[in-house]
């Protein structure tokens, strides 16, 4: 079960490209019953302890492979909206903050997109999930911050909890071998772990650094869960192999596509990326929405697919950032403690459909910086002038995380003069409405909490957001309009292409979407194992459903 820089074969039954919350599910349920099942992930490993934490790492944590850069975020900007997103093996799983929402049943019900004031419903439903939401929580142990230690380590999580919110399922470990404890050792899984049998993890420390790569293994990230299993079961997982070209296969075999990648290096001063070509019976296209919706978009001019849906349905679920700032020598509010996100609060009143969660930050005195290792950070960031002086002026503010519905409105393609890049029609003033009930529910909840309010400058002063659950741009069928998927996946007029990622969903998810995404994956993982390799099943036609009216009273 080594990990290894690009495949040993250059056929396979099944190719897998990504390793986040499709992929990895992906793998792991195929590789269980089917053989041939072959994993690109075009990031590299990241085992416990590798995650940088020094400033001078800082630069070197940036997806930008052209100028030898292959870090874990890799961030896209457009007109409006900007986007991060993760390389590495175990996708959005390395970064992400561990909540694990299902959709809300009624939540797969939306207003059209179009605005004509109509509702339509996805092709697949919270009862087509139900049992795959239970069964992705199992493989990834979910729990909630136990009370004795957010007693003790997480005085926000208390406080929020005061104010009304209740706790989040998370993807962590909280359960030594007797109870729960922080840092404590946790026992073997039942499989072993693909980063090596030496790897140790502990229980969930406390640090507030989920978001940057978690050190100690505490989380139930996808390398450590289905990744490992996928391996266990004979899957072979290629990591640093990038994907660049999905097409059709011309000859008579049973070999339906041809898939051109390259494999980086694994050091700057090496020679240009090795460049290869693996042909797959099937192709299960799970490298996040904008990865997946631009190999898509690059592959079509290959004949691989002309629906007229590619790249529609493009937008942020929603997502806010706010700040909640503590009043005076408040000590109840520090962000360090903890997981990232600990507790949510839901309102749902027609449209308005909105999750507010508490944020947090790592505790950048154990890292060892100073203000001048900050400013330096900033500066490599590219954060303007204005706004790193301004963070320095304020105590640590804690952030709060907004999502829900905003409008599917946008169209991701890829730039007339050089195809190598996308552009993006989402605009936010269509989702106004949403921004501003979000804003507005933040400011009410510091209240609650005692604190002040802090916008998000970006929103307020730039008009733009930044997202970090960017949905859509090969959306499912919905009950209005026919998409680039079926409900279990398949890519209309491509037999033998699925596509299992966020970029399926025909909207806002709302919820956080990693927990959908992965109960997709396995409901389509369990459709394509019923296929016969030489044959693969057709979507089923795309039937309209008469129009719903919207319910505005909200």
């Amino acid at each position: 079960m080594e990990l290894q820089n690009g495949p040993c074969v250059d056929e396979v039954n099944y190719l897998i490209i990504g390793s986040g919350f499709g992929g990895s599910v992906m793998a792991a349920e195929l590789a269980t019953r089917r053989r041939g099942v072959c994993l690109f992930e075009r990031g590299k490993a990241y085992p416990p302890g590798s995650f940088p934490r020094r400033v001078n790492e800082i630069d070197d944590s940036i997806w930008a492979p052209g100028f030898g850069k292959h870090g874990m975020f890799d961030l896209w900007s457009f007109d409006g909206i900007d986007a991060v997103t993760a390389s590495g093996l175990g996708g959005g799983s390395l970064i992400y903050a561990n909540v694990m929402l299902e959709k809300p049943a009624e939540w797969f019900t939306q207003p059209v997109p179009d605005g004509n004031g109509k509702t339509e419903t996805w092709s697949f439903t919270h009862r087509d999930l139900r049992d795959h939401y239970r069964a992705v929580r199992e493989v990834l142990q979910v729990q909630e911050i136990p009370q004795s230690l957010h007693e003790e380590h997480s005085k926000k999580t208390t406080k929020f909890l005061d104010a009304g919110s209740v706790l989040a399922p998370l993807a962590v470990r909280f359960d030594g071998a007797d109870g729960p404890a922080k840092g404590a050792p946790l026992p073997p899984a039942d499989y072993p772990n693909i980063h090596g049998d030496d790897v140790e993890r502990t229980a969930c420390t406390m640090c507030g650094e989920c978001d940057v790569g978690c050190n100690r293994g505490a989380k139930s990230s996808l390398d450590h869960t289905y990744l490992s299993v996928a391996a266990h079961h004979g899957a072979q997982i290629c990591v640093r192999t990038e994907v660049r070209e999905i097409a059709p296969c011309t000859d008579d075999s049973d070999y339906l596509f041809e898939v051109a990648y390259v494999v980086h290096p694994e050091c700057r001063n090496k020679s240009e990326p090795v460049e290869g070509v693996i042909r797959a019976k099937r192709v299960i296209l799970a490298a996040g929405t904008l990865g997946s919706t631009y190999l898509m978009l690059r592959s079509k001019k290959l004949g691989l697919s002309d629906c007229a849906a590619l790249g529609k349905r493009f937008c942020g679920n929603g997502d806010l950032l706010g700040f909640a700032l503590p009043d005076g020598d408040d000590d109840e509010l520090l962000p360090s403690g903890g997981p990232v996100i600990t507790t949510y609060r839901s309102y749902d009143e027609g449209e308005r459909r909105i999750l507010l969660q508490d944020g947090g930050l790592p505790n950048l005195a154990t890292w060892g910086w100073g203000p001048d290792d900050l400013r330096e950070a900033l500066a490599k960031l590219s954060v303007p002038r204005f706004a790193s002086a301004w963070l320095r002026r304020l105590r640590w503010p804690l952030p709060l995380l907004g999502m829900g519905a905003d409008i599917p409105d946008g169209q991701l393609c890829l730039k007339d003069s050089d195809d190598t890049k996308m552009t993006c029609t989402w605009k936010k003033h269509t989702s106004d409405n949403h921004f501003q009930d979000v804003a507005r529910r933040m400011e009410a909840l510091t209240k609650d909490l005692g604190a002040g309010f802090l916008p998000n400058f970006l929103w307020d002063f730039i008009n733009e957001v930044i997202t970090v659950h960017p949905l859509g741009g090969c959306p499912a069928d919905t009950s209005a309009e026919e998409g680039v998927v079926d409900s279990y996946g398949r890519v209309r007029g491509v037999p033998g292409l699925w596509i299992a990622d966020g970029s399926v969903m025909p909207g806002p998810v709302g919820a956080n979407p990693s927990l959908t995404i992965a109960a997709f994956a396995r409901r389509a993982a369990h459709e394509l194992r019923k296929e016969d390799l030489a044959t693969p099943s057709l979507p089923a036609p795309f039937i309209p459903q008469p129009y719903g009216d919207s319910d505005r009273s909200g």
